[in-house]
């Protein structure tokens, strides 16, 4: 036989001044395909929010907490200037009156309604305008928590939007706080948690156990990054042959706390609700100016007609709009019993208990 090559030769030493290599970073296992995950140094008020493609499916997450009424952008300025022009005119000369309330007044007021107008139809503007951008060393402030989150999601998937925080828990071991951040988007669950490396969230190893150690999933979200809910829907297949369902309390409690119910809640939204963005709308907005200008021909009561019977047609809308969503709600199934296997035993629950990871029984 051929003599077996030679081996490769060795890379040639780094040079004596050279930086040392960095280590690699870890390596998760999320939503089926393994991913690198930066790491964050949480020690440090210039960490940033983190939103890694793989790990959040494409979507960018934005934390916020709500500015206070006095304090939007839309208020403050505006009440400044207005108590400005205000002062100006008492004390200005009879020229500078006029000046101010035919030129200043009215166009500080066309663009307070106009700035108004536009954070109705952008999202974007909203989150700066009624928003402030929540900093890392605000996180466990109670006072400064994240409240709202803007979501870009990928392109075609929807459109963004702000969402309120679903729910903020707290967990501690004697000398370290550290949060956990969930957000739910279009029936989409992200979590973000503040764990350091000594107190990382194993909530997935304490609901599946050594079976799903493997995967060192939420072990392996570095803090301070969104991350989608996962579920147990790509282990492997000797995982699903043993798994004899949840056998411990720990286990049921870290689901709950992980899943949540397994519900689906529709609100119904009042009239007003569904009435004030037609009202606010781009084209009946286009259509009451036009019908402004009609006014100021001597048929004027042709142009109120025309108002109403724009406002009826509106309202018709959004009622039918809350009769569609009311009817949706009264389609939905109520909760109905159900054996799972948990703790060893089959037990009769509801449906709306089951977690992910529940062994069920099914009839035909």
């Amino acid at each position: 036989p051929p003599p077996p090559p030679p081996p490769p030769p060795a890379p040639p030493p780094p040079p004596p001044d050279a930086p040392p290599a960095p280590p690699p970073p870890p390596v998760s296992y999320i939503g089926g395909a393994y991913s690198t995950a930066k790491s964050h140094d949480h020690g440090g008020t210039n960490t940033a929010i983190q939103n890694c493609p793989t790990l959040n499916h494409g979507h960018t997450l934005t934390p916020l907490h709500v500015r206070p009424p006095h304090l939007r952008l839309d208020v403050l300025p505006f009440a400044i200037i207005y108590l400005l022009l205000m002062v100006l005119e008492r004390y200005a000369v009879d020229r500078a009156k006029v000046w101010i309330l035919g030129v200043a007044f009215p166009l500080t007021l066309v663009c307070h309604v106009g700035l108004f107008l536009v954070v109705q139809w952008n999202v974007e503007l909203r989150a700066t305008v009624g928003y402030t951008h929540a900093a890392v060393d605000e996180i466990e402030d109670e006072g400064e928590a994240w409240s709202h989150v803007y979501v870009l999601p990928p392109e075609n998937c929807g459109n963004d939007s702000i969402v309120p925080i679903a729910s903020r828990t707290t967990y501690s071991d004697g000398e370290t706080t550290a949060l956990v951040y969930t957000v739910r988007f279009q029936e989409i669950t992200f979590r973000c948690h503040t764990m350091p490396e000594h107190m990382m969230d194993t909530t997935y190893s304490d609901l599946f156990g050594d079976n799903h150690v493997a995967l060192e999933e939420e072990s392996s979200v570095p803090p301070l990054e969104w991350a989608r809910l996962h579920f147990p829907i790509d282990l492997g297949l000797k995982f699903y042959k043993t798994w004899m369902g949840h056998s411990t309390k720990a286990q049921l409690k870290a689901g709950k706390i992980l899943y949540g119910a397994n519900d689906q809640s529709i609100p119904t939204p009042t009239l007003l609700e569904c009435l004030l963005p037609q009202l606010i709308a781009p084209f009946f907005l286009f259509q009451t100016f036009c019908v402004a200008l009609w006014s100021l021909d001597e048929y004027w009561y042709y142009a109120i007609f025309t108002l109403l019977t724009l406002l009826m047609f509106e309202g018709t809308v959004a009622i039918n709009r809350r009769r569609n969503m009311m009817r949706l709600r009264e389609a939905m199934r109520a909760p109905r019993p159900i054996y799972a296997y948990r703790l060893g035993n089959w037990a009769p629950i509801l449906s709306s208990q089951l977690l992910a990871g529940d062994l069920v029984s099914l009839k035909s």
